[in-house]
């Protein structure tokens, strides 16, 4: 009890919604076919061979036959996961677990992403993930992985964001959003 003490229990309606999309799953087959003959969260650790970072990554579930798949909720309905996919930055995530596990197996991963509805009817969609959004991801992670490997190259007190007062700049788009409200 310790372990959990200031942690607030699930309420019986979350218990509900978790059951529903747990049950949604089961009752896809394609879905129970992807998540057997593997390990579920098993890590991978491995060296960056561009920077020298060690990484770690823990996908949902890795299968024997070189397949990695993830499992997602979404709060919105399947159709519109892909904009989630995008706006959660999964495309960079999963091309950063894909490129992991292969650096530590010597086997390309294929990528399937399980999507399950967090409201009913706790619908289930089954995404395979092409080369060309993993190669997106990659792009993108790499290039976060090259500015953290460049900061550790600095001195520890000008890694991160200087200590003082910046003016604030505000993005391109808020200007013609509200054009009459700041002046240039």
């Amino acid at each position: 009890l310790e372990a959990n003490e200031g942690k607030e229990p699930l309420t019986d309606t979350e218990v509900s919604a978790l059951n529903g999309m747990k049950e949604s799953v089961q009752k896809s087959k394609e879905s129970m076919n992807l998540l057997e003959n593997g390990i579920a969260e098993r890590s991978f650790f491995w060296t960056d061979h561009e920077t020298g970072i060690t990484c770690r990554c823990r996908p949902d579930f890795w299968r024997l036959d070189h397949v990695y798949v993830e499992l997602k909720t979404t709060g919105k309905r399947l159709e519109d996961f892909p904009n989630e996919f995008v706006n959660y930055s999964y495309f960079r995530q999963v091309a950063f677990y894909a490129d992991g596990i292969e650096a530590v197996t010597g086997e390309k991963q294929q990528v399937v992403m399980i999507a399950v509805e967090k409201e009913e009817p706790c619908g289930v969609g089954i995404f395979w993930i092409n080369d060309s959004i993993l190669n997106s991801g990659r792009n993108e992670y790499k290039k976060i992985l090259a500015k953290y490997a460049s900061q550790l190259k600095l001195p520890e007190d000008q890694r991160g964001y200087p200590d003082e007062i910046q003016e604030m700049t505000l993005p391109s788009w808020f200007y013609s959003k509200y054009p009459t409200s700041l002046m240039r």
